[in-house]
């Protein structure tokens, strides 16, 4: 992190000033200055919030900025599945071939290059942004941070996804000599083989609640991320908030849906989705609003694709060829981005800061932190940084494992939220966590399939003895076979063939319960055998009509 960058952090958790306290100052190489000077760059420390206490520290250059609350439920999740994901790859586990139709080979190859175009414009407006200091939010690997420093801009990259901050590597830094592996018939790498030309500061950090000053960027950037976020208002409003007045909210290659399509029509064959990771298909209304409250003005340009679901269908019986008043790459404001509610594709909003000012997040952590069990992010962030390369299979898992506790021990702070039954084909997307099909059947039949990942959270009330399951093939000849984990315990086998309902009875031990903090079951379905479900994008396990904790 570079040393100038200080005064305009805050905490995450009460957005008080906060300390730099230095450890070892990493040296540039002359050839590869900084963007924006030379000087000095933290890469072992901490920072300490003059109000409430809490210490932040500084890891290889990454500074973790993240306080885990309520919000980290998400993304503990989402972290959680991606290791899970590796933990198969290490293992050899082949990925199952996925058929798909022409349809769906279309739509990928048009969301590929919808997305490449998208950037290219927002490339082609970076003198008219005329931004010196950039957010890049949800960063990723970090390719549009590179992109921002590489034009002297001063970057800054959050990411909440702690593997891919310290896998950034830079030239003329001091990093690990890099090493590489061979694991499962794939090449792994300790850090980036290409290391990056310009250096940028990285911050592990939630942008629903990001670590910085009212006014400290003239430029907030969001490329393909913002969907991902569980609270769509909190994030654009955070986003502003550290935008100074006449700048800029930029969200890039963002997909949106028409306001006649349902949502599990545009996750079909999304492989996220399948794998149980936090995937969204918001309209553009929803982005609207989002950003509508404090911004002045927002264009949008878009890239539509072919309509489809209902959309088509209405299009199809009014034999209107809506498609004619659309321009790939057009720019619309005002009253002419209505055409848009009716359609799928892609979209950059070029948001321009308002004036007026936008409220901080909600403190809801206690102050001063607490002594024990604390809620900064290095709580999780140690096998992360471990100089073990490659660790083994044995020491992943166990990683993983922890992680998961810390994970289920948030969830358990919010039990009252959960249900202690669930019917997939009746409830709410709040209701399940991920890895979910769209519902199936209808009324008392109604049921949703497990894809790949399925994880639901169910509130375990006093005297809870066993979990209650409705499982089935969900159709004639359907052949399932799946492992079914509560909490920490052991994986419980389930398998059957045809269309007709199970009902299963699991216990509950007092180990599993105490996993959960007495207080929840999380249950995790994993599909071993899936099927394409015919007429539709899905590659689906078992169908479920009824999870419940008695």
């Amino acid at each position: 992190m570079k040393t100038s960058l200080a005064p305009w952090i805050r905490c995450p958790a009460c957005l008080s000033e906060t300390d730099l306290r230095s450890g070892e100052a990493a040296a540039v190489a002359p050839a590869t200055p900084p963007a924006g000077g030379s000087e000095g760059i933290v890469w072992d420390g901490a920072l300490v919030c003059r109000g409430c206490g809490r210490r932040y520290a500084i890891r290889e250059g990454v500074v973790l900025a993240g306080v885990l609350d309520d919000a980290w439920v998400a993304i503990l999740g989402e972290m959680i599945q991606r290791r899970l994901l590796t933990e198969d790859a290490l293992r050899g586990a082949p990925e199952e071939e996925r058929a798909y139709d022409a349809r769906h080979a279309e739509q990928g190859r048009q969301s590929r290059a919808i997305a490449d175009a998208c950037f290219e414009a927002v490339q082609q407006r970076w003198v008219e942004l005329g931004a010196r200091r950039v957010l890049d939010c949800g960063a990723g690997m970090m390719e549009t941070s590179d992109w921002f420093a590489r034009q002297g801009a001063e970057v800054v990259a959050v990411e909440p996804e702690i593997s891919m901050l310290r896998y950034a590597a830079f030239e003329g830094l001091n990093a690990a000599p890099l090493r590489s592996c061979e694991m499962g018939g794939r090449t792994y790498f300790n850090r980036n083989p290409a290391p990056f030309p310009a250096y940028f500061n990285r911050f592990a950090a939630d942008c629903q609640r990001l670590p910085f000053a009212e006014g400290a960027f003239d430029l907030a950037f969001c490329r393909a991320t913002a969907h991902h976020a569980t609270d769509l208002n909190a994030a654009m409003a955070e986003m502003a908030r550290v935008v100074r007045p006449g700048g800029h909210v930029v969200l890039c290659a963002e997909p949106i849906r028409s306001v006649l399509d349902r949502e599990s029509d545009h996750l079909e064959n999304c492989a996220g989705c399948e794998h149980g990771l936090n995937e969204h298909v918001p309209t553009l209304w929803n982005y609207l609003r989002a950003l509508g409250r404090w911004s002045d003005s927002i264009h949008v340009q878009y890239w539509p694709q072919v309509a489809r679901f209902r959309t088509r269908r209405l299009f199809d019986l009014l034999r209107y060829p809506y498609e004619r008043h659309l321009w790939p790459a057009e720019m619309v404001e005002g009253w002419r981005r209505a055409k848009l509610f009716v359609v799928s594709g892609g979209v950059n909003l070029y948001a321009r800061r308002a004036a007026r000012r936008v409220p901080a997040p909600p403190h809801r952590l206690p102050k001063p932190a607490p002594a024990k069990g604390g809620d900064a992010l290095d709580e999780i962030a140690e096998p992360y940084f471990r100089s073990e390369f490659p660790a083994s299979p044995e020491r992943i898992h166990e990683d993983t494992r922890r992680l998961m506790a810390r994970w289920r021990a948030l969830v358990a702070r919010r039990a009252a939220l959960y249900p202690a039954r669930v019917e997939p084909g009746r409830a709410s997307p709040a209701q399940l966590q991920s890895g979910w099909s769209g519902v199936q059947g209808r009324g008392g039949g109604a049921f949703r399939y497990a894809l790949q990942q399925a994880v639901a959270i169910l509130r375990a009330d006093a005297g809870a003895s066993r979990l209650i399951v409705e499982i089935s093939g969900g159709r004639p000849g359907a052949a399932y076979e799946s492992r079914l984990t509560l909490n920490d315990g052991p994986p419980v086998p389930l398998s059957g063939e045809g269309a007709a309902w199970r009902r299963e009875a699991i216990a509950l031990d007092r180990e599993t319960l105490r996993a959960g903090g007495d207080r929840v079951v999380v249950v995790r379905i994993e599909s071993l055998r899936r099927e394409r479900l015919a007429g539709t994008g899905w590659t689906v396990g078992p169908a479920i009509r009824l999870l419940a904790v008695e």
